[in-house]
């Protein structure tokens, strides 16, 4: 079984490239940081030792760090977009869209590793305009305009709670960040994103 390994780039840039998978027998994929997968053709499965989940044309997938196996479905490649998303890429997103996103609803409970996203007319038209990315040498803030575009599509569907849960993740390890700094917890008079503002942009803001 060999190793495909993905998302090896530090760089706060989002390098988005054009990936193709042809693996009739489950192989190991190593992901180093979260990304988005956009399935162009064909189908693979993709699964880690607690979920099995099968991605079909036109559908996006959201995954975590970690070690999966895939194998692609049929008899030709499956032609993917992978496009990857650094925790302080997520972070400055959410800071950003703060005000936007505090309309959408979190899922509590949710801890899956991957999220797969069903295709819908404007997800399929943000989509489509990867192709051009992945192919050009664009502006790093045009590209990171898209995507920040794709992920607001993609918290406003259907699975948008479950996406909101994770990515709600990276603020709870702000404050646990502003704990290890300053040795005591924030005061629950701050709001959240006020806290997680403040650690971020440095001490002086305190």
């Amino acid at each position: 079984m060999n190793t495909i390994q993905c998302g090896e780039n530090t760089k706060q840039d989002c390098v988005i490239q054009k990936l193709s998978y042809f693996y009739p027998q489950y192989q190991i994929l190593e992901n180093n940081q979260k990304a988005l997968y956009i399935i162009r053709n064909n189908a693979l499965v993709l699964q880690n030792c607690t979920n099995t989940i099968t991605i079909n044309k036109d559908q996006i997938i959201f995954l975590q760090q970690g070690n999966y196996t895939i194998k692609t479905l049929g008899n030709e490649p499956c032609e993917t977009i992978y496009i990857p998303l650094s925790d302080d890429f997520l972070r400055n997103f959410m800071s950003k869209n703060s005000d936007i996103l505090s309309n959408i609803d979190r899922e509590e409970n949710f801890s899956s590793a991957f999220i797969c996203f069903e295709d819908s007319p404007l997800i399929h038209f943000c989509s489509n305009g990867f192709d051009y990315l992945s192919s050009q040498n664009c502006p790093d803030t045009f590209t990171q305009l898209r995507i920040e575009e794709m992920l607001i599509l993609l918290l406003s569907s259907e699975q948008g709670a479950n996406l909101m849960a994770l990515l709600r993740q990276l603020s709870h390890r702000q404050v646990d960040r502003f704990e290890n700094i300053y040795g005591k917890k924030p005061s629950k008079k701050l709001e959240a994103k006020t806290v997680c503002s403040r650690v971020w942009y440095g001490s002086h803001h305190i």
